[in-house]
């Protein structure tokens, strides 16, 4: 700016600004050079206005409203209260109290309280509470709903079962078949049962169980296409070696009662004979009848379900060597033994 030192009045006046000829006071009026050429710059004892571009490369301290109704072009640092309307292009630092209409581009940090509409670029990293809808992008924190994971994940089990699950990205139910593993199963995991049962597999390949049978009866086995079942124990009698039997003394032609009380009478009836009480060298002795006439060995002539009797020949039993020849022996001071099964 020119200096008005040594200058006269008529030389310099249009270099001077002034107002118009009512001075300043409370109506905004419009500063003028010498030449009364308009400014863009208002005053009043109250206000300034700039009907132009006002550019500002200090700094600015502003009280009170900023009505920028062409915008704000440039960094703007402090806190502003009230509302904000038109585009803010550049970073906000601070808190943002009341509704942002309009797209913001750029990092936010800190709380962010009421609706969001529109689309979120960018990573969200906090706590969202309400819905949330659209997808893209990272969100570190919990969902107050979700119908879907991101990437499907598969469920496993390992130990005495083994189960793996499809695909499970929550937006339906999966299942899938558990294995029992080999040997997996032990006697205490198997359900109670009575004592004395039986368990075995049916045709279906199914467990089955077998309940407990009668006293005596034994276990039996009816093929490979039948279950098992209990059944009576096969039993004998044995009239152990003696040279007398049912009260009768053995000789040729003698008659014996064998009582066995096997409560059968579905029996088979064998007889041994020996010069002593020992099974050594002891023959097993049958009926015949030679066509001479003699009659050899012994015979059961009677049955009942608790005895039998036994009639030994009149001539004797056929004693054989070990060359395999045979002669007859008498009864008499023989040793008999019958056995008698079931």
């Amino acid at each position: 700016m020119a200096t008005l030192t040594g200058q006269t009045v008529a030389s310099t006046y249009d270099l001077l600004l002034k107002v118009d000829s009512s001075g300043i006071d409370g109506t905004l009026r419009t500063i003028q050079d010498g030449d009364a050429t308009d400014t863009a710059l208002d005053l009043s004892t109250g206000a300034v206005r700039s009907t132009g571009t006002l550019t500002v490369d200090g700094v600015s301290t502003l009280t009170g409203a900023v009505t920028a109704t062409a915008g704000v072009t440039g960094a703007l640092t402090g806190n502003v209260t009230g509302n904000v309307t038109g585009n803010v292009t550049g970073n906000v630092t601070g808190d943002v109290t009341g509704d942002v209409t309009g797209d913001v581009t750029g990092d936010v940090t800190g709380d962010l309280t009421g609706a969001v509409t529109g689309n979120v670029t960018g990573n969200l990293t906090g706590n969202v509470t309400g819905n949330a809808s659209g997808s893209s992008g990272s969100c570190t924190g919990n969902s107050g709903t979700a119908t879907a994971l991101a990437s499907g994940r598969t469920i496993a089990m390992t130990g005495d079962v083994a189960w793996t699950s499809p695909s499970f990205n929550g937006s339906g139910n999966v299942t899938a078949a558990g294995v029992i593993q080999a040997n997996a199963v032990e006697l205490s995991m198997l359900e109670d049962g009575t004592q004395g049962d039986i368990l075995y597999y049916g045709a279906s390949g199914a467990p089955a169980r077998l309940g407990t049978g009668t006293a005596g009866q034994v276990l039996a086995s009816g093929g490979a296409a039948a279950n098992p079942s209990w059944v009576a124990a096969g039993v004998k009698y044995t009239a152990a070696w003696a040279t007398s039997h049912g009260s009768v003394t053995v000789a040729n032609g003698s008659t014996h009662t064998i009582t066995h009380n096997l409560g059968t009478t579905d029996i088979n009836v064998a007889m041994w004979a020996n010069t002593s009480a020992s099974d050594t060298n002891s023959e097993k002795v049958d009926g015949m009848f030679l066509s001479s006439g003699p009659t050899y060995g012994g015979f059961v002539t009677s049955v009942s379900t608790n005895s039998c009797v036994v009639q030994l020949a009149d001539s004797g039993y056929a004693n054989c060597n070990s060359s395999g020849s045979g002669i007859g022996a008498t009864w008499a001071g023989a040793y008999l033994k019958v056995v008698v099964m079931g």
